[in-house]
């Protein structure tokens, strides 16, 4: 069942950590308090202590949403705290002031939001990879792939690029909470999230026998 993506909700105060808002807007977002979508993945069956030594066997992050307005979100990996306490927030699409560039569709987006309650279109999947060219944001409407569907331009779904370094991710810890945060900075344009994936390499799992995931 898609849920709907909160649109645009922020506190409109400063932040500069999670810690610093409040439970109706809890997500520090840039420098400001918002309410994000999240969901968590928590692994458990990685070796104990085991860490991503080399990141590109983090082979993918997926997504499948709809969204009618690409630069009004911000999509983030959350990783496991590592040995220190410090969990590192990977920006796989960065929000962009939606004021100076046109608007790009994420799958085939029904933008109700004049209408009443949000209706979900359909979704299309889009991954983060380690050798991905191109991200997000320079694809949609600067250099391609963007197709025209129903007089809206369409973020062609596909591999894309992360805004952070993949390789910030190395030595994180494979056991434990993995979150998925995605966030809405603007009104006005809704968006749909149907789910999302995290694909290991199986050569960082020794034994199968037991639960993957909590």
């Amino acid at each position: 069942t898609p849920l709907a993506l909160p649109d645009g909700i922020s506190s409109g105060a400063a932040c500069s950590t999670d810690e610093q808002c409040t439970a109706a807007t809890p997500n520090c977002v840039q420098s400001e308090c918002h309410a994000s979508y999240t969901s968590t993945l928590s692994f458990i069956g990685f070796a104990a202590g085991a860490t991503l030594v080399d990141p590109t066997k983090l082979i993918n992050v997926c997504v499948e949403i709809e969204h009618s307005w690409l630069r009004d979100l911000q999509i983030e990996l959350i990783t496991p705290p590592d040995a220190m306490g410090t969990k590192h927030v990977v920006v796989l699409d960065k929000w962009h002031d939606r004021t100076t560039l046109q608007e790009i569709y994420l799958g085939m987006a029904n933008d109700t939001d004049d209408l009443g309650p949000p209706v979900p279109g359909i979704g299309a999947k889009y991954c983060w990879t380690a050798t991905a060219p191109v991200p997000m944001i320079d694809a949609g409407g600067v250099a391609g792939p963007v197709t025209s569907v129903g007089g809206h331009s369409e973020l062609v779904p596909g591999d894309y690029k992360s805004m952070s370094p993949w390789s910030s991710m190395t030595n994180v810890p494979l056991n434990g909470d993995w979150t998925m945060r995605v966030t809405d900075l603007w009104g006005s344009d809704n968006g749909f999230m149907f789910k999302w994936s995290i694909k290991f390499d199986p050569s960082l799992v020794s034994d199968c026998s037991g639960p993957i995931i909590l």
